[in-house]
């Protein structure tokens, strides 16, 4: 009698069927018309375990749209994030299904932990009468019109995709109660890139950007230069360096060798010299002429090469440039030598 006693408290502890029901519809979201939103609407204030919710959405194949991933961290954090934590949702395994003109998505929601347990926002739980946003899926770029709604009909009866949900564990007797809204795709230039000339996108290309789609529907962007500039001019020059555009560096030359940034270079001969040649520049001689013969003679004098002047020579006294000579007696004399030259008697 105990035992029986304590089972039937556990179940007088659930709601029963009718107790609480849970209404479904899908709308745009206000201020963003690309977001579908699920909502729920409960019959009473419900606390507890929604223990699973399936519906299925239903728009026009034709008209090219899909949905994106689910997202049920609504707003900033607080009760908006409860959804993801108490119902999580996700879209069934076979995906998109095409049908008769219309495209279906079945979305699944399971949940084991008490509402009012929701770790963002403590007693959160579901109003009598009030929507909660469990939901939202962006509506993918289309060019098309299409009629978004949740639906039970032929192909979702047969499917086992009709809308169903259960509260607590017990089946809920819910109702679409929304009546389905229209979503026009904006037509774009580019319909396979969803995008219009002009409109930023990804080239994939990471030696470029400022990536725009062209006027021949091409994801084109701009070379990066060697020194991180978008559309910039440097290059890197014969050296290896990166010069020119932004850089303030000029490229490197040949020299005279044809050594790329060389330092060889053309003396004052003509020849190539210095650098990797293993040849010395010419020089200027006495008489400025570079690569001239004249020199400094004995005297300190600048004479050969193109001066017309002859070198001197030593006298008899064996001064450089002197004027001691030898006379008829064949004594040195003259110059500095302080003696005369003989004379005849």
């Amino acid at each position: 009698m105990l035992l029986l006693g304590m089972v039937t408290a556990g179940l007088s502890a659930q709601p029963l069927e009718n107790d609480t029901i849970l209404d479904i519809g899908v709308f745009q979201k206000p201020g963003d018309p690309d977001i579908l939103q699920v909502r729920l609407r409960s019959s009473q204030d419900f606390y507890h375990v929604v223990s699973a919710v399936t519906f299925t959405i239903r728009w026009e194949t034709a008209s090219g749209a899909s949905l994106g991933a689910i997202n049920q961290t609504i707003g900033s954090m607080g009760a908006g994030w409860c959804p993801a934590t108490t119902i999580p949702m996700a879209k069934s395994g076979d995906g998109e299904i095409d049908v008769n003109g219309y495209r279906y998505q079945t979305i699944n929601g399971f949940g084991l932990m008490n509402l009012q347990d929701c770790s963002f926002s403590p007693g959160f739980h579901l109003q009598a009468g009030v929507e909660l946003v469990v939901a939202e899926l962006p509506i993918l770029a289309h060019a098309g019109c299409a009629n978004f709604n949740i639906v039970n009909d032929s192909y979702t009866g047969a499917n086992n995709k009709n809308y169903y949900s259960s509260v607590g564990g017990w089946p809920s007797v819910g109702i679409i109660y929304s009546p389905g809204f229209e979503h026009c795709g904006t037509v774009f230039d580019c319909p396979g890139l969803g995008l219009n000339i002009g409109d930023p996108c990804d080239d994939g290309d990471a030696s470029t950007g400022n990536d725009v789609v062209n006027a021949s529907c091409e994801c084109v962007g701009q070379p990066i230069d060697c020194n991180g500039d978008i559309g910039g001019t440097a290059v890197i020059d014969n050296c290896g360096e990166c010069v020119g555009g932004n850089t303030g560096a000029v490229a490197c030359v040949q020299d005279c060798n044809g050594d790329w940034g060389g330092t060889a270079y053309l003396d004052n001969c003509g020849p190539c010299v210095g650098g990797n040649t293993g040849q010395a520049p010419c020089v200027a001689d006495c008489n400025g002429d570079f690569g001239g013969t004249a020199y400094l003679d004995n005297c300190g004098e600048c004479v050969g090469g193109t001066t017309g002047a002859v070198a001197c020579v030593q006298d008899c006294t064996g001064d450089c440039g002197g004027t001691a000579l030898i006379d008829n007696c064949g004594d040195c004399v003259g110059g500095t030598t302080g003696a005369v030259a003989c004379v005849q008697d």
